[in-house]
């Protein structure tokens, strides 16, 4: 069984990131993967575009955008491990696998144009395809829903969530 582990801060994991997967494996061969999601950074003060809190507004619908993007970084994380690489996120294209280090709330949060988190102009991120990071060595496009979408196939089945 493969699980991501939601919950801790960097200092107490030793890692300086907002999550990590443990491997990126392509058909997803290993079913006893890990992934970490940490919270320190998404729940800090709102001068940090990392940080939720830095969207949040009265306006905002604070469940379902905090809900949401959680789940997008637990999402881009298992990305990693059913197979899928980073994409490119200076691009227009909002993919669930963007890598980070900016453009967070675009990218992968979902906020709309209006800069506000959980608001009716907020975007459903998804797997899409898109470029791969400019950043990582790799040239192309990903088709990160069909990459996901093989990493469950198990005898000419698609798994059923």
């Amino acid at each position: 069984m493969s699980r991501v582990i939601v919950g801790g801060t960097i200092e107490q994991s030793g890692i300086g990131t907002i999550g990590i997967a443990q491997y990126i494996d392509p058909g997803n061969y290993g079913h006893e993967d890990s992934a970490l999601v940490l919270l320190d950074v998404l729940s800090g003060p709102a001068t940090g575009v990392a940080s939720l809190n830095y969207y949040l507004r009265p306006a905002s619908n604070r469940v379902n955008f905090v809900s949401t993007a959680v789940g997008n970084v637990i999402s881009h994380e298992i990305g990693h491990y059913i197979g899928n690489y980073h994409t490119d996120s200076t691009n227009d294209v909002h993919n669930v696998m963007d890598e980070g280090g900016g453009n967070f709330g675009s990218n992968l949060y979902g906020v709309g144009p209006d800069g506000i988190g959980g608001t009716a102009d907020d975007e459903d991120i998804d797997f899409r395809t898109d470029s791969y990071s400019l950043v990582e060595g790799f040239t192309g496009r990903e088709n990160t829903l069909n990459v996901s979408a093989w990493a469950f196939v198990r005898g000419g089945v698609v798994a059923q969530p």
